[in-house]
């Protein structure tokens, strides 16, 4: 009976633990939504969880300078399980932060000083390539072109449904994951053409251009045996089985490297032929 009573005591201490979680969440909630001006009375639900490569830690970093909104949107993001970094104005964030973080950005579109498409325009600048989603009560169609054309990933318009930010955050924090993944795949692959002698990258160039061995040979008045040679040492350093692989290998770079410069254009588009390897 002893037994009996202190289990069911345990479980009484848990059943109140889950109630007072779950009153505090709602209340955060509904405390968020009035002091951000978020629309109540429409349907919410937490996201799904993101898989995210283990060695990938993405921060949410809110930029305004109204001290409750930083912490009320600090409060709520901090339930999706991300860490957040507040600042008060877009000089703050420049100053604290590094261009190479991860995650994305929160800003107000009116701050003191820098507003919110200034600050864009100068992370760009600098090399920042983080999301950027940008929020205010005053949108309009200039200011959505302008942030959208400076590469803001969304304009979300105060008052909105809560729903819109948590997904707009998580589509964020996604995109930012494949393009550091990507990003690190094309700079693999830029170190294996470093690898490369100039003589090498001579071959290759005539390689992707469809030569066979025999022509090259004949080209670049050298025997058609060190040219297969040279062909053999291509394939080997950039680890692939066939020239058509190659091929294939230099097309996925050069998108690769579209998709990148689509958000960043300080990062240089790389050919495979390209014989500097830069």
């Amino acid at each position: 009976m002893t037994i009996l009573h202190l289990n069911l005591g345990k479980f009484s201490v848990l059943n109140s633990l889950v109630i007072y979680h779950y009153w505090y969440i709602t209340k955060l909630i509904i405390f968020v939504s009035r002091k951000y001006g978020l629309k109540q009375g429409e349907s919410w639900s937490m996201p799904t969880p993101l898989e995210l490569p283990p060695d990938y830690e993405p921060s949410v970093y809110i930029v305004d300078d109204d001290d409750s909104v930083r912490t009320s949107v600090a409060d709520l993001i901090d339930c999706m399980g991300f860490i957040t970094n507040s600042y008060e104005s877009a000089e703050a964030f420049m100053e604290k932060t590094e261009n190479n973080i991860c995650g994305c950005v929160l800003t107000d579109l009116r701050l003191m000083g820098c507003n919110g498409i200034e600050l864009i325009k100068n992370m760009h600048t600098i090399g920042y390539d983080i999301p950027v989603i940008v929020v205010s009560g005053y949108v309009d169609v200039t200011n959505t072109v302008n942030a959208m054309s400076e590469g803001a990933l969304s304009v979300i318009k105060k008052p909105y449904p809560e729903q819109e930010l948590w997904d707009s955050i998580i589509a964020a924090i996604k995109i930012d994951s494949e393009h550091r993944k990507a990003r690190s795949w094309s700079q693999e692959i830029q170190e294996k053409i470093a690898t490369l002698t100039d003589s090498e990258k001579e071959v290759m160039d005539l390689l992707l251009k469809g030569k066979s061995s025999k022509i090259i040979a004949h080209s670049l008045e050298l025997s058609q045996r060190t040219i297969v040679m040279r062909r053999k040492a291509i394939l080997d350093k950039l680890g692939v089985d066939h020239v058509i692989d190659l091929a294939k290998l230099n097309t996925k770079l050069q998108l690769t490297q579209r998709r990148l410069n689509f958000n960043n254009k300080n990062i240089p588009t790389v050919n495979l032929a390209d014989r500097t390897g830069k």
